[in-house]
């Protein structure tokens, strides 16, 4: 698919090829084509096309606390870390990625743990939670940080009541004071250049779609762009291949947390015999 990368930036070779034809095929079905050739004919004629192929091939799959032990371990033990490593002036900043996104609740997931873990002294932080997405609808939705009574389903009723307002129907709106930390923009972290200094970054359920080639490539830029002692949280089925796995220690295996390993240590470590 040239010339998707082409005319809009998106390189699909990083993607497994049956994950893209099956999205393709999906694609072919609502138009009632049924050869790529014919599909490459409707992308020229209908530039609006691209915007649904970018919808098929982002996995929007996400929830309010998706996977609550991963949320118990954030509160209990890494924000704790971090804010141990922040007794420095000028050093007490969290800075937080979510690639991939979707519809923010992940993003605003982490920001309610920040802020029951932090109590009162979450003002003595400057937090930014980075959320970003391929797709510029979940950006939106994001930004709007709306959602129904089902998207919330797994938000405990104190911390709905305390950080959402519950607006006509079964709509309920983020309180302001996590819509503050959260920022959204488009990212396609396959191909973008991320940028540098977060303490965390959440890759879940990604990794699945790519390549493994695309996978070193990725941790390699998430290497560079988490801070010394940060960390990379990864899906229940992924993990770390290859050479990249020296660039990260195992933090916690169940819950695939993992922390940035300085290459001053890497190339001080004593070699194993």
């Amino acid at each position: 698919m040239l010339r998707v990368r082409n005319d809009r930036g998106l390189d699909l070779s990083a993607y497994k090829q049956p994950f893209i034809m099956r999205r393709l095929r999906s694609r072919f079905r609502a138009l009632d084509i049924c050869k790529l050739d014919e599909y490459c004919m409707v992308l020229r004629r209908n530039p609006a096309e691209y915007e649904k192929l970018i919808e098929a091939l982002a996995i929007n799959v996400t929830e309010f606390f998706r996977d609550p032990s991963l949320f118990e371990l954030l509160s209990s033990k890494v924000i704790k870390e971090l804010c141990r490593s922040k007794t420095k002036p000028g050093t007490k900043h969290l800075r937080f990625l979510c690639a991939g996104g979707a519809s923010g609740e992940e993003a605003y997931s982490i920001a309610i743990a920040l802020c029951e873990t932090l109590g009162s002294q979450i003002d003595d932080y400057t937090i930014s939670i980075h959320s970003v997405d391929i797709d510029d609808d979940c950006i939106i939705k994001t930004k709007a940080g709306k959602y129904t009574a089902e998207r919330v389903r797994n938000v405990p009723i104190e911390l709905l009541e305390k950080y959402f307002t519950q607006e006509e129907g079964d709509l309920y709106s983020v309180k302001p004071v996590l819509r503050k930390m959260v920022r959204t923009y488009h990212m396609d972290i396959l191909t973008a250049r991320i940028p540098k200094h977060f303490d965390v970054i959440f890759c879940r359920n990604l990794l699945i779609y790519f390549s493994k080639e695309a996978h070193s490539e990725l941790f390699m830029k998430f290497h560079s762009a988490i801070a010394i002692d940060g960390f990379l949280i990864l899906g229940r089925t992924e993990t770390l291949i290859g050479a990249t796995k020296g660039m990260f220690e195992v933090f916690d295996a169940k819950e695939r947390v993992y922390r940035k390993v300085t290459m001053s240590i890497r190339s001080h470590a004593p070699a194993i015999v």
